[in-house]
């Protein structure tokens, strides 16, 4: 969530309506953000149960309300193990046609898509590529039931269709973000910004169409930026949950998921992962970086949209409702105009050039787990102290919405001594801040 999402949700003045990852995600946004402090303030006053005009807090603030939630969550997990076992999205009949004709739509579009391989990012496979994206399905729709406030009390039948939803809500967005990401990729060295709706409409009627023929190329580099976009979102949404309410099966599971893809990418993947606390700045990490920026701001926008459906998955639920997908595709082309915009403005200021790529590899190999060692924390605790203060004077600047003021700041940023950190042509940046010897926060 960024931080004018969150200061929305909060001047909307019906925090009390909200769940509870949601009031986690605007609780960390605003202690991060720039500026921010007057409503981080605000927001704490609130669910501290300090402010009557909230009287669910006052009766149950939100740090009561989550520590109590942990009995949930794993009452969810419980239920889970016991019937996804007998979840098989993609089972067939006896003439071997895909009984789920969702499932079998999304299916078609993954199994037609031509991976175009490109330079400065590791080789993606067709064996891999659908492996990887179902691998990264389950694990979101295993956060999405574990946050649900009461899956376990649901009927094994009202539980099986609930999973299913999930695992086909997170291919369907997937395909979408994977689509309107490589228009991105495609338009970005190009002098044409802008994108029609309708032809992103088009694109996404292509994929739920799930036709033969309707075969999309997809690069290997928008592919690994995706899934290390999905995979930092599920990090930090994990992390709140384990912070939150000690309850840690979804950090664990993820912890097994990143293995897989590590030996799928080793250059690229291990490299994503530290910015899952940098999301705003991931365009630093050459082109993979600049696909996992896109995907990310794409997934953003798009689940502001897809949040309202409950009991449905994607697919089905723009079949029953024809003007969403006008609606998807204003906010899709919106988005992609954004990135373009911002990535363009970003490489101006010089924030995205083979120095600063060079720079942040280096700054990602001091990460890689070596030791649990006190200087190993230390360095990983200076190293996100910088990158957060980077992420957040970059959101602030991209928020203005305005190519010269975006520029502007994204220059200063690149001038100021954090900024040189990851900007600057020389080889001892790492070197400092492995030693402490950081820029100071500004």
């Amino acid at each position: 969530m960024d931080i004018q999402e969150a200061i929305r949700l909060l001047e909307a003045g019906r925090l009390e309506d909200l769940d509870l990852d949601v009031l986690w995600e605007i609780e960390e946004a605003l202690a991060t953000g720039l500026g921010s402090q007057g409503y981080y303030i605000q927001f704490k006053n609130i669910v501290s149960g300090q402010n009557p005009k909230f009287p669910a807090f006052v009766q149950a603030p939100l740090a009561e309300r989550s520590l109590a939630f942990k009995q949930v969550a794993e009452a969810n997990v419980k239920a889970l193990k016991g019937i996804e076992k007998e979840v098989n999205l993609f089972a067939t009949d006896d003439k071997g046609n895909i009984k789920n004709p969702e499932a079998e739509a999304v299916f078609n579009f993954y199994r037609q898509v031509q991976i175009e391989n490109k330079s400065h990012a590791d080789k993606v496979t067709s064996e891999d590529f659908f492996r990887n994206l179902n691998a990264m399905a389950v694990l979101d729709a295993h956060e999405k039931i574990y946050l649900t406030p009461r899956f376990a009390e649901f009927s094994k039948e009202e539980q099986i269709k609930a999973y299913e939803n999930a695992l086909l809500m997170s291919l369907q967005e997937t395909a979408f973000i994977l689509a309107s990401n490589q228009e991105i990729e495609d338009r970005e060295v190009g002098t044409a910004k802008e994108i029609k709706p309708r032809t992103i409409e088009d694109k996404l009627s292509q994929i739920m169409s799930g036709e033969e023929g309707s075969k999309l190329k997809i690069s290997n580099r928008n592919l690994i930026g995706t899934l290390s976009a999905g995979m930092n979102r599920l990090r930090n949404s994990a992390r709140r949950l384990s912070v939150m309410t000690d309850e840690n099966h979804l950090t664990n599971e993820i912890k097994a998921v990143d293995i897989q893809f590590i030996r799928s990418y080793p250059d690229n993947y291990p490299a994503m992962k530290p910015l899952s606390r940098g999301m705003g700045v991931s365009f630093i990490a050459g082109p993979v970086g600049r696909s996992s920026y896109g995907a990310w701001k794409i997934s953003s926008a798009l689940h502001k949209e897809t949040g309202i459906i409950q009991k449905d998955n994607l697919f089905s639920y723009i079949r029953k409702q024809p003007s969403f997908l006008k609606i998807l595709g204003h906010k899709l082309a919106k988005s992609i105009s954004q990135v373009i915009t911002t990535i363009l403005c970003a490489k101006e200021a010089g924030m995205i050039n083979d120095t600063v790529a060079r720079n942040w590899k280096s700054f990602s190999n001091l990460l890689k787990p070596r030791s649990n060692s006190v200087s190993a924390q230390r360095i990983e605790a200076r190293f996100n102290t910088t990158l957060a203060s980077i992420n957040a004077k970059t959101e602030f600047a991209v928020a203005q919405e305005d190519v010269k003021k975006t520029t502007s700041l994204l220059k200063e940023i690149a001038r100021s001594r954090i900024g040189q950190m990851f900007c600057k042509d020389k080889s001892t940046s790492a070197q400092k801040l492995q030693t402490g010897k950081t820029a100071e926060r500004e």
